[in-house]
């Protein structure tokens, strides 16, 4: 499964909840799903999906900002919750930043960090 990025997203400082406008979050977002807004320097993750144009996100965004595009990433692998790369994946930077460490996380549970 690809990537998610229909319609436009608005986010407000300090707050978890994401509006969306043309989106289709009931069928196409899941809890755990990774969000990036157009701009963001921060992975976020979604908590709840609220309806088919409102999310909740695990913690709060950092920017206000109204009708940009974002990406929700809904490709995981099956142990460790990995995010997995599709052909034609943007914010390629953040995505592989979480996977380093979800996989560091993983070493550090497993050996205590002597690897």
């Amino acid at each position: 499964m690809a990537q998610y990025s229909t319609g436009t997203v608005a986010t407000t400082a300090a707050s978890a909840i994401v509006t969306g406008t043309g989106t289709s979050w009931n069928t196409e977002a899941a809890v755990g799903d990774i969000f990036i807004a157009s701009g963001d320097v921060v992975v976020y993750f979604v908590q709840s999906v609220d309806s088919d144009t409102q999310i909740t996100l695990t913690g709060n965004h950092d920017t206000t900002q109204s009708g940009v595009t974002y990406t929700l990433t809904r490709d995981f692998s099956t142990y460790h919750n990995i995010p997995l790369l599709n052909s034609g994946d943007i914010d390629l930077g953040l995505i592989l930043n979480r996977i380093v460490t979800v996989i560091d996380l993983a070493l550090e549970t497993v050996d205590g960090g002597t690897y």
